[in-house]
Parts: C-alpha cells; sequence; structure tokens
C-alpha cells in the first residue's frame, strides 16, 4: 500500500479513519480497510472516504473494521462536518450518505450537531447478522 493522506478522528470515544477522495483518487480493498483498522496498525472503528456531490458539501462512505460497508454514522458524520466546515468557513452544510441527506451545524461551542432522522423501532428492518423472529 502506498503512502495515503488521512485524518484520524475521534467523536465521543468512537475513533475514524477518513479519506478524501475529492482531489485524489483512492481505492482501498476489503483486506486493506481490515488492515488499517487493526489495532495493532493505525486502528479505528470505522474508515470513511469524503467524495463529491454535486447538490451537497459532500457524500461520504463508512466501512467497519471488518471491511463491510454501513449506510451511515452520527459520530463519523459529526467529525466529517467539522472538517469541512473548518475547510469552507461555514457553520452549515449538508452531507449525503446511502441512508439520505443529513444536516450538520457548528455551535457557538465549536461542536457539531447532525439531524440523523428518525429513528426506526420497526425490528424487521434493523439489520441483524443472523436471521431472528421477535414474535
Amino acid at each position: 500500500m502506498n503512502n495515503l493522506e488521512a485524518y484520524k478522528m475521534d467523536g465521543l470515544g468512537n475513533d475514524f479513519i477518513i479519506f478524501d477522495k475529492r482531489k485524489k483518487s483512492i481505492s482501498l480493498t476489503k483486506d486493506q480497510i481490515v488492515k488499517i483498522s487493526d489495532r495493532n496498525s493505525i486502528g479505528c472503528d470505522q474508515v470513511i472516504f469524503i467524495d463529491k456531490d454535486e447538490s451537497n458539501n459532500a457524500f461520504l462512505k463508512f466501512y467497519n473494521s471488518d471491511g463491510g460497508e454501513i449506510s451511515a454514522c452520527g459520530n463519523g458524520s459529526r467529525c466529517v462536518a467539522y472538517l469541512l466546515m473548518k475547510e469552507n468557513n461555514n457553520k452549515k452544510i449538508s452531507l449525503r450518505t446511502k441512508v439520505g441527506i443529513l444536516q450538520a451545524e457548528l455551535n457557538d461551542k465549536n461542536l457539531v450537531s447532525i439531524n440523523m432522522g428518525q429513528p426506526n423501532f420497526e425490528w424487521n428492518k434493523i439489520p441483524l447478522l443472523k436471521k431472528m423472529d421477535n414474535q
């Protein structure tokens, strides 16, 4: 693996390796993501890619430490939002994820809040590792 530029950030106890693909193409395999995430390497809970988006400030892709892609992450989105707000001197931005558009805002205490939308409490729509029945 060549040298890659990345950010390592922490959001409420979760840590992330963030790659910015807006200016430089970056492609990692599942095995490379697992290796980067390994606590004996750089180590992180998730790897995040920032990409261009025509209608929003960025499009985000999230990968867990096992290399599997997930739809979104609130703490990871807040970390990326903070980077982009500082980069563009904005206090409000929108981020596109697989679950939709997330609105982020920087408050007077330099903290980022993000609207993740309504929680889903329908048990059969929550992704699980194995098939289960709640009835």
